[in-house]
């Protein structure tokens, strides 16, 4: 089959109808055949198993008549009264010899199976024999044997047992008779003991085997008998037979197999056989069976290669019929791709990807032009759109004719009818400066998106309105009222603070609302819209979440102040000075809620004011102070000045303030710090001065004891006392370690000038005295 069709797309969709059609008939058609022919070869075991166990068991019958009639035959034989005289007399009798041969003789010839008798005469140790002619002679070969079993070899002999009896030029497997004793004696044979011998001719045996075997219908089979010696007493094989050594082989190497009464598999140069043991109770003679392995399952191997061929004639006929039903399949797909190669272009190459994904690729590409058709038409509408009400905001007087300027907003869907009032509105992302440093082009494009249809969604379902993206951060709003005027105001700032709620609760970003009055004539939208601007100013007076109205601010414009109050900021210096943080905190709020009350540019005034009253505070401390406070104020104003809310305004001040507070704090602890340095310095250096004190060192440094005494416990947690007596019993410690002076001198060294205070300090800190001590470090 071609790769491709003739519109240059891959056929990997038919091929692959193709190919898992096949497939999954070819798995279904393979575990069927698997399934057949294993079910076929577990019944042919199964019947074999039986017939085995049938014809064994026949076997083991026929043994046990045998062995049955042998008995009662040896018995009768033993027990007549005319040939038991034999076996007892102490003198022979030549016509009672005679006439016992001659009833042996006939007893003999009624049977098929009894090859000779022989009776033996402890008493005069003479053999009588009946039947075989040859063994009548002494010299004769099975003759000897019996002998030696009544002499050398009568452990062998066992009562009322077939026993094998082979001739030392017999072949091995080949039996002559079998010999069958009997004799007074309950247990083993006594040595020289009279017995009844009956010999058996091992024909009938190795015939009934034949016979058997023949039944079984499986002439490439054997039967075994082995003895309890594990010698084979008698078989189907002929003696000259080739397969004789590989079958003794093959039973002797699994006779573990006969105490289980289980089958195994055998493979003898690659040839598998199956051989199946039976423990016969005659003799304890074991019955073996082996079996050709391929003649068992012969019939199955020709249903398998039948199964074989049937299966892949089927399968070919499927592949057949699979094509001609899948080619049916697969042309509503190829009438597409013909479809589609009106829209083929060199970015949708079919390529070798079958026909879906390119019938994907061109649809999507299709997709994608439709979009981006439909995005540039809506775009076109937009800036048209966004131009006509731009210009109507900010320059509403350039629309001298009134009723054109109807024609033009209704052909862009304008829905505000210019018969009625108007109000216009702006909202203002707060935190602008943040968030167009953090936010993509991108990003606030959709912010802005969602700002405008919030505000639509919300204010379309009571007013029509119009939403018009003024740059960065603002956005207006014009809103038809119709006749109402101020309730409408009123309602339109519910509105705005529903917006205001909703894109905070989704967005987390914050939007300030500025509405103005109701407008009676379009041309004064613009005049309206800038003094919306204006009043848009004043959310850094009422919060980045206010919606502040014209009659609002009328309070913040008809106030003319621009002075800080003198004693608000007397207050705030003194506290800064004192370094009370609470206070300059409090005070310094108190101030920008009163400068919120300003007018918008006096309220920037105030606060900048502020800000330069602090920055004096701290330039006088700095300039009285023996240490510089560190504060950076370079970049305050500029920051403080860009927020949009006197909260923010209000953190950033309470913020310096807490700055400069904990300057002062490091400033003072870092005085200190130098003052414990200073004295610790002095009671190192002076400690040999036995005026040594904190009145001493007070005077040096010119400075209140007290002072010095509370601020060096402050820093380390003892007194000026306590830290020169540990100085100097330290340097005694050493002194006393190092030295060979006396510690009278030692004691002096380190400026005492009393014993027994030195001695009740030094045993304080360390336990011992110095003699003590000094001993202890002597002594090894």
């Amino acid at each position: 089959m071609k790769q491709k069709g003739k519109y240059g797309v891959s056929r990997k969709y038919l091929l692959q109808m193709l190919m898992m059609t096949t497939g999954a008939m070819l798995l279904v058609l393979t575990i069927s055949s698997f399934v057949l022919s294993y079910n076929a070869e577990k019944t042919a075991l199964d019947m074999n198993r039986n017939a085995n166990q049938k014809v064994m068991s026949q076997i083991h019958y026929n043994l046990n008549s045998m062995n049955e009639i042998i008995k009662n035959l040896a018995a009768s034989i033993y027990y007549n009264m005319d040939i038991q005289p034999r076996l007892t007399s102490q003198n022979e009798n030549m016509f009672e010899i005679i006439s016992n041969q001659l009833t042996l003789d006939r007893i003999v010839g009624s049977s098929s199976f009894v090859h000779s008798i022989v009776l033996y005469n402890a008493n005069l140790n003479a053999y009588y024999a009946g039947g075989n002619m040859n063994i009548r002679f002494n010299d004769g070969v099975l003759l000897d044997r019996m002998r030696k079993f009544v002499t050398t070899e009568a452990a062998k002999v066992r009562k009322m047992e077939l026993i094998p009896v082979r001739s030392d030029s017999s072949p091995e497997g080949q039996v002559d008779i079998f010999s069958f004793f009997m004799y007074d004696t309950l247990g083993p044979y006594n040595e020289n003991e009279s017995a009844l011998i009956l010999n058996v001719s091992p024909d009938w045996l190795i015939g009934n085997l034949q016979t058997l075997n023949q039944v079984d219908a499986n002439q490439n089979g054997h039967i075994v008998i082995l003895d309890r010696d594990q010698a084979i007493v008698a078989s189907d094989l002929r003696i000259d037979s080739p397969d004789k050594e590989k079958l003794k082989n093959m039973i002797y190497a699994n006779l573990h197999l006969t105490q289980a009464k289980q089958r195994n598999y055998v493979i003898d140069s690659d040839k598998q056989y199956l051989i199946s043991f039976l423990n016969a109770d005659v003799n304890d003679w074991i019955i073996v069976q082996v079996q050709p392995y391929e003649a068992i399952l012969g019939k199955v191997d020709q249903l398998r290669l039948t199964s074989i061929i049937v299966t892949l004639v089927f399968l070919v006929l499927a592949a057949l019929l699979f094509w001609f039903v899948s080619y049916k399949l697969y042309k509503p797909v190829q009438s597409l791709v013909r479809q589609t190669q009106t829209f083929r272009t060199g970015e949708n190459d079919p390529g070798e990807d079958g026909e879906f994904a390119y019938i994907s690729r061109v649809y999507r590409q299709m997709t994608e032009e439709y979009a981006s058709l439909r995005k540039e038409q809506s775009e076109q509408v937009d800036l048209v759109r966004q131009y006509y009400l731009k210009r109507l905001v900010t320059d509403s007087h350039s629309f001298p004719d009134e009723d054109r300027l109807k024609t033009e907003l209704a052909d862009i869907g304008f829905p505000i009818d210019f018969t009625g009032h108007l109000l216009i509105g702006l909202l203002r992302i707060g935190q602008y400066r943040k968030f167009a440093e953090m936010a993509s082009y991108t990003e606030q494009s959709m912010i802005k998106f969602a700002i405008a249809n919030i505000s639509r969604e919300i204010v379309s379902g009571t007013f029509p309105c119009e939403i018009v993206d003024m740059g960065n951060d603002r956005l207006a709003l014009l809103i038809g009222i119709g006749n109402q005027t101020f309730e409408a105001q009123e309602t339109a700032v519910k509105l705005i603070r529903n917006v205001q709620e909703v894109f905070l609760q989704y967005y987390k970003i914050p939007l300030s609302g500025t509405l103005s009055d109701p407008i009676a004539v379009y041309r004064d939208i613009s005049k309206h819209y800038n003094l919306t601007l204006q009043y848009s100013m004043y959310r850094l007076n009422y919060g980045r979440l206010s919606v502040i109205v014209p009659k609002q601010l009328a309070s913040n414009l008809q106030n003319e102040q621009s002075q800080i109050p003198p004693d608000l900021e007397k207050k705030l210096v003194e506290s800064i000075k004192a370094n009370h943080l609470a206070e300059s905190a409090a005070h310094c709020g108190k101030i920008l809620d009163f400068v919120s009350g300003f007018n918008y540019d006096n309220t920037v005034q105030a606060i900048h004011v502020l800000f330069v009253v602090i920055k004096n505070t701290l330039k006088e401390m700095n300039a009285n102070k023996l240490q510089y406070i560190p504060v950076d104020l370079n970049t305050f104003m500029q920051e403080a000045l860009q927020e949009e809310d006197m909260d923010d305004i209000k953190s950033m001040f309470a913020d310096l303030l807490e700055q400069i507070s904990e300057a002062q704090s490091n400033v003072n602890e870092d005085k200190n710090q130098i003052l414990h340095d200073t004295i610790k310095a002095i009671i190192e250096r002076d400690y040999r001065d036995t005026n040594l004190s904190l009145q001493g060192i007070a005077s040096m440094l010119k400075m209140s004891p007290v002072y010095i005494g509370r601020i060096f416990k402050k820093s380390a947690s003892i007194s000026i006392a306590e830290y020169i007596n540990e100085v100097r019993l330290n340097k005694s410690l050493e002194l006393l370690r190092t030295k060979n002076d006396s510690i009278m001198d030692i004691m002096e060294q380190v400026g005492y000038s009393n014993p027994s205070y030195y001695f009740k300090l030094f045993k304080k800190k360390f336990g011992t005295t110095p003699k003590d001590y000094r001993l202890k470090k002597v002594l090894p």
